[in-house]
């Protein structure tokens, strides 16, 4: 405790006090039924969270959060839980009056032992120093991709970039519907059914899928149904596609992913087998989805992990635009550090063998 300040367990009722500290300090509104499915309807179970409140009052005032979202992962035939640090936010009027890193200590003394590793997916300066100061390896960072759907995509912007090198203008571009789609890189694409949020929680392929191939992948979030149904098809902030390949007994897959007029984002791709070439067909296949439903470009993130499915990043970063590889310039890093616990060290886990694509950027 720091003088003035003391700290609590999240209880219930405690929701709309903490939306108000939310919307104070990011500027966003959020409901109580979207506080819900982030934080209370995992199938992991209820997050941790943690609330600083002022003391020595007849009504204390909240004034700081820090939340550990639980998000089921898998190690082979291995069930793990790992949390994911969200929400770690103080008023601005209280920053410099409470000492905030020993409070997350000792959340974290309380939380760690629920599960087998931590892990942020970004966080500002002040958070990459907390965590470092707390053991969190930062050795992996997120690789953020863009693939065109066609050679005629990728062609365009790479003239675009040009263009603007140039000092020239480097006009409107072609719009999407005119993409020659015969233009591909690829050739027999697999059959892809396409589900709403509605009828893929609904769809038998996923009773199935996870539990015949999560054994081929090493350290990745479970996607049983109910993991699936939680990160994607009852998001309450976005509407998602997810693509099915199930024609082929010997050759199966998914993708799920976010379509904004010309472009869209790859959100999970999982092939059944995990192999390079069932990724490349399935990806293949996704592309030409898109390509044919008017979309120009497919953004998809993974990480610089040297995970069980090499073949996987390799083959996401041989369809990266001509026009990105072209670029000089590094973006900067974007950290996904992470922490084991004494159970995952137990288990004998790896810090840094894991296949993740985004994992519930707080569901935005």
């Amino acid at each position: 405790m720091t003088a003035g300040y003391a700290w609590r367990p999240y209880r219930d009722g405690d929701a709309r006090a903490i939306n108000d500290l939310y919307t104070k300090i990011t500027g966003t509104t959020r409901s109580e039924s979207e506080f819900e499915w982030q934080w209370l309807s995992a199938p992991g179970g209820n997050g941790g969270i943690w609330l600083i409140e002022t003391a020595g009052t007849d009504a204390p005032k909240l004034v700081g959060h820090h939340g550990v979202m639980p998000v089921r992962f898998s190690n082979g035939e291995s069930d793990l839980l790992f949390g994911k640090t969200e929400n770690t936010m103080v008023l601005p009027d209280h920053r410099n009056r409470l000492l905030y890193p020993r409070f997350e200590r000792r959340f974290a003394n309380a939380y760690e032992p629920r599960f087998d590793a931590l892990f942020s997916t970004f966080g500002d300066a002040s958070a990459i120093r907390l965590r470092k100061a707390m053991g969190y390896d930062f050795s992996s960072t997120w690789v953020q991709l863009q693939i065109p759907t066609s050679r005629r995509a990728d062609y365009g912007l790479l003239l675009a970039v040009l263009l603007r090198r140039l000092g020239l203008a480097a006009g409107r571009r072609r719009d999407a519907s005119a993409v020659d789609h015969a233009v591909r890189r690829r050739t027999n694409p697999l059959p892809l059914r396409s589900l709403d949020d509605d009828a893929a929680p609904r769809d038998a392929f996923f009773d199935r899928f996870w539990a015949e191939h999560r054994r081929n992948f090493r350290l990745t979030p479970r996607r049983d149904k109910d993991d699936l149904n939680w990160r994607f098809w009852t998001n309450p902030y976005v509407s998602y596609v997810t693509l099915v390949s199930d024609a082929l007994s010997n050759e199966q897959g998914y993708a799920i992913v976010r379509v904004n007029g010309e472009s869209a984002v790859v959100e999970d791709i999982v092939p059944g087998p995990a192999t390079a070439g069932s990724f490349a067909r399935l990806l293949d296949s996704v592309l030409s989805w898109l390509s044919a439903n008017s979309v120009n470009w497919a953004n998809v993130s993974t990480t610089s992990d040297s995970c069980t499915n090499d073949d996987i990043a390799s083959g996401l970063r041989q369809r990266q635009s001509l026009a990105r590889r072209l670029r000089n310039r590094t973006p900067a890093a974007r950290y996904m550090p992470r922490k084991l616990t004494a159970s995952g060290k137990d288990k004998n886990l790896d810090c840094h063998d894991w296949y993740v694509t985004p994992i519930v950027f707080e569901g935005r």
